[in-house]
């Protein structure tokens, strides 16, 4: 890594943030720092039993989430520390920021956490994956959805702003259904995000800046929040 192009990762201990960092590390591109935040009690996107694949897939590296989040990132950089704390919010992670003074800062959070304004503010642009074909599916519950009307998952990179999932599109990336054997919520989820992060920084890497998708008919789109447990029934028995 050049001295021109500094990256950080400001991540939440989770399933998601040991799939990055594992996809990262088989990519071989490593990053300067990492501050894990680890909170006291169980926040959305964490599972005390995340589940291992039963299977393989020949485009895609499906990485082992049971893997702890910490051990993971400490194959992509010699200096992980760990913010003790139940908010990406919270004041260390800003003086975290701060201090490293990064270009740019891959950011892996908890699930439903909005970024406050001072952690935006607090250094580098936050790269973020996010779980649907942008501006078309916002909000946390895209996947299926997008899976119900469409038969694909698609995942969009970002730079966080304060508006949700509103941020400048960095890069776009639509993917298969999973295959039989892998879980959809934390393997295949963390999976294909983890794969458009791999673009993107490699792209990154070579450029030495990120790339922003000029959407020519600008849509709406629609915010997905809450899906009925029948809608998500539905959806999963559609699997193969």
């Amino acid at each position: 890594m050049s001295a021109e192009q500094k990256i950080v990762m400001l991540a939440a201990d989770t399933a998601r943030t040991s799939a990055y960092a594992q996809a990262l590390a088989h990519a071989g591109i490593a990053v300067s720092s990492a501050a894990l935040v680890v909170p006291d009690s169980q926040r959305w996107g964490q599972t005390s039993s995340p589940p291992t694949p039963s299977a393989s897939l020949e485009d895609l590296f499906l990485p082992d989430v049971a893997v702890p989040a910490l051990d993971a990132c400490r194959v992509i950089c010699e200096q992980v520390d760990v913010l003790r704390t139940n908010s990406i919010n919270d004041p260390m992670c800003i003086q975290w920021l701060a201090q490293e003074a990064a270009d740019l800062v891959i950011f892996s959070g908890f699930g439903g956490e909005l970024v406050k304004s001072e952690v935006l503010g607090a250094g580098a642009p936050l790269l973020h994956m996010h779980a649907g074909w942008l501006p078309d599916y916002r909000g946390s519950t895209t996947v299926y959805y997008s899976l119900l009307k469409e038969g694909a998952i698609g995942v969009s990179a970002i730079t966080l702003t304060a508006e949700i999932d509103s941020g400048p599109i960095v890069a776009r990336k639509k993917f298969p259904p999973p295959p039989p054997g892998v879980d959809l919520d934390y393997c295949y989820d963390s999976a294909v995000r983890a794969d458009l992060l791999v673009q993107v920084i490699d792209r990154y890497l070579e450029n030495g800046e990120l790339d922003q998708i000029e959407i020519e008919h600008s849509s709406q789109g629609c915010d997905y929040y809450i899906i009925h447990p029948l809608l998500k029934h539905i959806v999963l028995g559609r699997l193969p």
